[in-house]
């Protein structure tokens, strides 16, 4: 993969409103191996996105019904940064998601 990028709007999301973090990576090869990874600020596994679940083509693409600040148990996460890894075989590329309660 030449380049590829991930972001996520809106950001900074607020929890405590009803809307969703629409989350987009762009690729500019067809990938085979390609998952979505947030991570909280220990590094702990939030929410994971597998290779079925994500468009491996080339162009630009977004999650499915966006994410609604939950975790991988459906509980609501907690305010605080988050980082996103766009993960394609072996090589990572991240953005920062922040969530707070207004």
């Amino acid at each position: 993969v030449d380049s590829y990028h991930v972001w996520s709007a809106p950001n900074p999301f607020i929890k405590s409103r009803s809307e969703k973090i629409e989350i987009e990576y762009e690729l500019t090869d067809n990938v085979e191996n390609i998952e979505l990874i947030l991570v909280d600020s220990a590094g702990r596994l939030v929410k994971k996105w597998k290779n079925t679940e994500l468009n491996s083509s080339r162009g630009l693409h977004r999650v499915n019904n966006g994410w609604d600040g939950t975790n991988m148990n459906q509980d609501k996460i907690s305010s605080g940064v988050y980082l996103l890894y766009l993960k394609i075989d072996n090589t990572l590329k991240s953005s920062w998601v922040i969530a707070y309660k207004s």
